[in-house]
């Protein structure tokens, strides 16, 4: 019995060490997957939210934004959609908010998927968004 005990012990360790890596390797890849969802899903955001610029703006850009808007209400934290809806209602119904305001707000906002991806809050201080216009002016 004793020998059984002795030979049997390494044996259960060593199927607990597998298992332990496997679960432990199972939840990185779901976390990673889950990132890239996210990751691609607020690269489509930022994309669409560029179509939506003073100049840049169509029906079709529009369209795309809030397509993008919504796909992020499958994934993101509560206080990414909460400062995108607050960017939102800024940027488009509030036409006395300034230029310092909105981009203040685009900055809160872009802190926040930031830290919902997973970058470093190094920067937080230095951090200061403007969006890019392409100058080049869309015909209706």
């Amino acid at each position: 019995m004793e020998l059984i005990l002795q030979s049997g012990i390494p044996i259960l360790g060593s199927v607990l060490v597998v298992t332990i890596g496997f679960l432990l390797n199972q939840s990185r890849e779901r976390k990673a997957e889950w990132r890239k969802i996210k990751l691609e899903l607020y690269r489509n955001y930022i994309f669409s939210l560029s179509g939506t610029l003073v100049g840049e703006s169509t029906s079709k850009s529009q369209r795309e934004y809030a397509i993008a808007c919504n796909n992020l209400l499958l994934v993101a934290p509560s206080k990414v959609i909460d400062l995108m809806e607050s960017h939102r209602e800024k940027s488009h119904k509030d036409r006395t908010i300034t230029l310092e305001d909105h981009d203040a707000l685009l900055t809160k906002l872009l802190l926040a998927i930031r830290k919902d991806i997973g970058l470093s809050n190094k920067d937080n201080e230095l951090f200061e968004v403007k969006l890019w216009s392409s100058g080049v002016l869309t015909s209706k």
